[in-house]
């Protein structure tokens, strides 16, 4: 189950990167073994931006893990700029700061789940969850 989940996500991040592309990118990053971001993009002034992108499979509800075996996971750890979630096929982004300000105050309610139930998570609609978004791709 893991293999399978790893790989949509890689697949979630390589096509968030294809959307993204554009003569101005210069430099591609992928932060697979780095906890702090999963993309790095760099542009031809030499500008760099990083994402944490994720994804979600539900139709009517957007999960966003916060805790993983009793630690700060995801949004709470990563110290990219851009938060990037994945749902309806589209990409929502936001800076992580005014994510996480819009966050703490849009209702949701957590669940635990996942790998044994070591992932707990807060759980909202998905029109409460896009609230959290500055734009589309």
């Amino acid at each position: 189950m893991f293999d399978k989940d790893l790989f949509n996500w890689t697949k979630t991040e390589i096509e968030f990167v294809k959307r993204m592309l554009k003569p101005w990118i210069v430099k591609v990053e992928f932060g697979w073994t780095n906890p702090d971001r999963d993309v790095r993009l760099t542009d031809k002034d030499w500008k760099q931006k990083t994402y944490e992108v994720k994804n979600n499979n539900s139709d009517t509800h957007v999960a966003f893990e916060y805790w993983y075996k009793k630690q700060p996971s995801w949004v709470f750890n990563s110290k990219a700029d851009y938060i990037v979630y994945y749902y309806q096929d589209k990409f929502h982004r936001q800076t992580r700061w005014k994510f996480l300000e819009r966050f703490m105050d849009l209702h949701k309610w957590k669940t635990s789940w996942w790998d044994n139930e070591q992932s707990d998570l807060y759980v909202m609609e998905r029109e409460v969850a896009d609230m959290l978004r500055e734009w589309t791709l």
